[in-house]
């Protein structure tokens, strides 16, 4: 479904964003989206959709205030029950075979990988820093964690596209002959697309939002 520019600045408005009728752009969570006048209610719903997945703050003031207390309430949950696992895993291995107690130690190690996907790239570094701490934690942990280092989930396509038109001022199609909207690679800051520009191929760096 299309719809023209009237049709727009709600959406923008919507979303409690900017709109400026002279250029044409929408503001979502701050990326400006470059239009030739015409955009789909898809594509505007699918990046405000992935920006919340990927735990991107609002820009608005109260959003913004909600945001931080919601995500330190996820922190300090996540924080306090790691430590209460981690008590009550030591406690329990006393009384349970070698076997059951690796077995459960996995699974809390897969809880912490998780846990850091969720809370973004800071704690992917500290999953990734203390999977190579062979001489603290067990192999259990350190199998798991290591899955923070080559095998992070990316952030959404149309984001991706976003942020390159907001942060070069053109719509994507200008700026390149061709872009490809999946990455090949991502990390704990950034993913990577492929481009390519007068018969070049080129290696994008898109930094998380």
């Amino acid at each position: 479904r299309q719809f023209d520019l009237p049709t727009i600045e709600s959406i923008a408005k919507k979303f409690g964003k900017k709109f400026n009728q002279n250029s044409n752009p929408i503001y979502i969570n701050g990326l400006q989206l470059k239009t030739s006048g015409i955009v789909s209610s898809e594509l505007v719903d699918q990046i405000r959709s992935e920006l919340k997945s990927a735990g991107v703050a609002p820009v608005n003031y109260w959003g913004k205030k909600f945001w931080i207390l919601r995500r330190s309430i996820r922190i300090y949950l996540f924080l306090i029950r790691s430590i209460i696992i981690t008590v009550f895993l030591n406690y329990r291995e006393k009384f349970i075979s070698k076997e059951e107690a690796n077995k459960r130690k996995r699974e809390f190690a897969q809880f912490l990988c998780r846990g850091c996907l969720k809370l973004g790239p800071t704690f992917i570094k500290m999953g990734q820093l203390m999977s190579t701490r062979i001489d603290l934690l067990s192999k259990e942990y350190i199998e798991e964690l290591r899955g923070l280092q080559d095998d992070v989930p990316g952030f959404g396509k149309a984001t991706a596209v976003a942020i390159i038109e907001s942060e070069l001022g053109a719509p994507i199609s200008e700026l390149y002959d061709s872009f490809n909207e999946n990455h090949f690679a991502a990390a704990s800051l950034g993913q990577v697309h492929e481009a390519r520009l007068n018969n070049k191929r080129f290696a994008v760096k898109i930094q998380r939002p």
